[in-house]
């Protein structure tokens, strides 16, 4: 399942792409951007902007009637059955493209010492270039969505 998310979902596209969602988001993406991109890349439109909904239709979008970012979650995981731990931490959140593992050694001088001292799995965007490790970070991500889910973490 694919997305394309407006501009006022900038933080749900940032989830769905943690979560593995292959999800565009552009703050500069017109209505039209966004209306040709979903049915061009075969995409679902999340939108808080119900005119916009209602001229991609119902099959193609979904409006966001959620303001909190779980709520917001809880909305699309509920609406479209998701995985939220399937495919976690795969995508790079910044420009969305899946993540590839990388040798230890080619990151040496690119991440702290001691993240080299204490990971020996790393991770690769070969898009932008940054590099990804599981750190704690990677067990408040599973708290949280853990906790959207109603679920012991």
């Amino acid at each position: 399942m694919k997305f394309i998310v407006d501009a006022m979902l900038g933080t749900l596209a940032k989830w769905l792409r943690i979560m593995g969602y292959d999800t565009l988001y552009e703050k500069n993406f017109s209505d039209d951007d966004l209306f040709f991109k979903a049915f061009l890349e075969d995409r679902i439109l999340l939108t808080r902007d119900r005119e916009l909904s209602e001229r991609v239709g119902e099959k193609q979008s979904h409006f966001i009637t959620e303001v909190k970012l779980k709520d917001q979650l809880r909305q699309l995981i509920a609406r479209f059955e998701l995985d939220e731990h399937k495919n976690l931490l795969s995508r790079c959140v910044l420009c969305n493209s899946p993540i590839v593992p990388i040798t230890k050694e080619k990151v040496k001088d690119r991440v702290p010492d001691y993240v080299f001292e204490t990971v020996s799995e790393f991770y690769f965007c070969e898009n932008c270039n940054k590099i990804y490790w599981r750190g704690s970070h990677a067990e408040q991500i599973q708290a949280f969505l853990s906790e959207i889910k109603g679920e012991k973490p």
